[in-house]
């Protein structure tokens, strides 16, 4: 296909699309692609992004060259100069990114000249690391970008097209030499596996390409019956109820569970998958036991539920705070604190973290007992009973929030305390009062 024509595509396809954003790195493709552009679209829409890494001897003079040719074909040009964590591709990938993601807003369209044989190579790659269907998917053609998105027109278009388009243009681009270092996985695999794949079968990459567009199809099937599955298990605190999920097929078990911690920001490979099956699926899960699913979280089980939470719950310091009983709500650090109705014979009160050794007698019990206890037999999750609030009317404790109140709150106020800690999105699944 012409890169021309490809392009051209776009523009009836997205009518939404206010300004053409170029990733232009000075190289075969995204010249083609910058040229292309200049040919489908007014000059006056188009934006080209440079991202000098600072990892190549000649990063300045190839910034330089951007500039320039941005300058000849009357392109409105951004360099951005970055600081990678290290010289790994991932590292210089999410800075790139990052770069990107600071230039654009709602209206604009990141186009980045993949082509079909990026889309082989990394099928290829992920292929070789025991990559699954969302991975075997590959490089998709779009996808939202923070508040805008990212196009890739020329993913069915092969290298040697895009180069021979590029001869015929008579156009000049940059030859970065790190292309040519085999100790990097994708280049290794461009350099040498790609051609030998070639030589026996010439039609390998436009197949390869087939695949991973068989896989995306694939994938989106199963993000349909995740969804559906997940909706039919997720409990009001956000957490999956292992009852149901365990009626569920294996595979659809494993497919809902990925997806849910996918959504949350984690990865569940295999090792992480089976130690969820044998530690919080089994007949009789340990209270303490938890699956990192990610660097930040884990996956944790509490009576019949699966919850996704941070390794590490925030300290909470001394808290101390004066409330009037009329109708209103108060974000702590922990939740959001709810009064409906409004008592304003008893005046203020004062609301704390529970401090621990809390003994209470709840209205209506005839008794006293802990708190500890008490919030046990609620069916709260011990990582929040740490940082559960409490009234007091002095030294006295008088009601815990969404628990109970005591036999020392007046009985002429009729109100109801609702705590609401985060990580629950609707009314929680315990008791509330």
């Amino acid at each position: 296909m012409n890169p021309v024509v490809a392009l051209q595509a776009l523009a009836g396809a997205h009518p939404d699309v206010r300004r053409w954003v170029i990733a232009y790195s000075g190289g075969l493709d995204s010249e083609v692609l910058l040229s292309a552009a200049t040919q489908a679209f007014p000059v006056s829409s188009l934006l080209a992004i440079h991202v000098n890494h600072q990892l190549q001897d000649g990063a300045v003079a190839w910034s330089e060259h951007c500039r320039q040719r941005c300058t000849e074909l009357n392109v409105a040009f951004v360099c951005v100069i970055v600081s990678p964590l290290s010289s790994s591709e991932q590292d210089a990938r999410n800075a790139r990114y990052q770069a990107f993601a600071d230039h654009l807003g709602e209206g604009d369209a990141l186009l980045m000249a993949h082509h079909a044989d990026d889309q082989a190579e990394t099928l290829i790659y992920r292929l070789v690391r025991g990559a699954g269907v969302r991975g075997l998917a590959a490089i998709p053609t779009e996808r939202p970008f923070y508040s805008s998105k990212i196009l890739r027109p020329f993913l069915s278009v092969s290298r040697r097209t895009l180069e021979a388009w590029a001869h015929e243009q008579h156009l000049n681009w940059i030859e970065d030499p790190s292309n040519k270092k085999e100790d990097y996985a994708r280049n290794y695999i461009r350099l040498r596996v790609l051609p030998e794949l070639q030589t026996r079968w010439p039609q390998v990459v436009g197949r390869l390409a087939k695949t991973a567009s068989y896989m995306t199809e694939a994938d989106k099937v199963l993000v349909e019956v995740a969804q559906q599955d997940l909706h039919s298990l997720l409990s009001k605190c956000e957490s999956i109820s292992v009852a149901p999920l365990l009626r569920l097929s294996i595979p659809r078990q494993h497919n809902v569970l990925r997806y849910w911690i996918h959504q949350r920001g984690g990865e569940l490979d295999e090792s992480s998958l089976q130690s969820i099956r044998k530690q919080l699926l089994c007949e009789q899960p340990s209270s303490s036991a938890s699956v990192q699913v990610s660097k930040t979280h884990r996956i944790c089980g509490y009576r019949q539920h699966l919850f996704y939470l941070p390794l590490t719950l925030p300290l909470i310091e001394v808290f101390e705070r004066q409330l009037n009983m009329v109708a209103g709500t108060y974000t702590l650090e922990t939740g959001i604190l709810t009064i409906e109705g409004e008592c304003l014979a008893i005046g203020s009160v004062t609301l704390i973290y529970r401090q621990g050794g809390e003994r209470l007698r709840p209205r209506g019990r005839g008794g006293s007992v802990s708190l500890k206890q008490l919030l046990q037999e609620k069916g709260i999750p011990p990582w929040w009973r740490e940082n559960w609030p409490v009234l007091m009317m002095g030294d006295t404790l008088v009601a815990v929030p969404s628990v109970c109140f005591t036999d020392n709150w007046p009985n002429e106020c009729n109100l109801r305390v609702i705590w609401h800690p985060f990580g629950l999105s609707e009314e929680p699944f315990f008791a509330t009062v």
